[in-house]
């Protein structure tokens, strides 16, 4: 289980969760001498404490572990120049609400210019956009071939004559699913690309 601190400071400004899941580069933190005595000190739990290699475990024996036992390491995102894309409120960056009605809030490690984390925001969701229509693409001829499934089993009486049919109602769900799934991408675009829209039809009806 992880547990996350509330807030952070960059500079004069507060981070908060959102803003801090998207820090990356949290490198492991390993609790110094003076830290694992304060901790040592400091506890007034029921379970034996051992500090081994800069982690607490919180247990009777480190090497054999037992039902029960909590063994607790810190992970710290370096200190470093952090670029956000988000909208400013007050001494806090919060998401900025586009007029497509997406919640814009970027975070990158490092001094990156605001044109290069927009265009590496459209790249990866252009990715994740055609993998979710090369998905739908399965699934539609994975669904039509289950529809037409019938026709081989009904064919099976000649094992030749079943192959055949399997074999042809595969070719048919491929097709039936690239003229459906064309078309509901193209439909989906005419708002907004209506040439390339145009265009997806045509080579799906063709």
């Amino acid at each position: 289980r992880s547990f996350q601190i509330a807030e952070g400071k960059l500079g004069a400004f507060t981070l908060d969760r959102p803003v801090l899941d998207r820090i990356g580069g949290d490198k492991e933190f390993s609790l110094s001498s003076s830290q694992s005595a304060a901790i040592e000190a400091a506890y007034t739990g029921a379970k034996p404490i051992n500090i081994v290699d800069g982690r607490i475990y919180l247990g009777a024996d480190t090497t054999s572990p037992a039902l029960g036992d909590y063994r607790i390491g810190y992970e710290l995102a370096p200190l470093g120049t952090v670029s956000i894309v988000a909208r400013q409120a007050g001494d806090r960056f919060e998401s900025y609400q586009t007029a497509a009605g997406d919640a814009l809030l970027m975070v990158d490690t490092g001094d990156v210019p605001a044109d290069r984390m927009f265009a590496e925001a459209v790249s990866a969701n252009t990715l994740i956009t055609w993998l979710l229509r090369a998905g739908g693409l399965i699934l539609l001829t994975i669904g039509f071939a289950l529809l037409l499934g019938p026709i081989g089993v009904i064919f099976d009486v000649i094992p030749f004559l079943g192959s055949l049919a399997r074999l042809g109602t595969g070719i048919i769900a491929f097709v039936l699913a690239i003229l459906v799934g064309t078309t509901t991408i193209a439909v989906a675009w005419f708002w907004y690309r209506p040439v390339l829209a145009a265009a997806i039809l045509a080579a799906g009806v063709i």
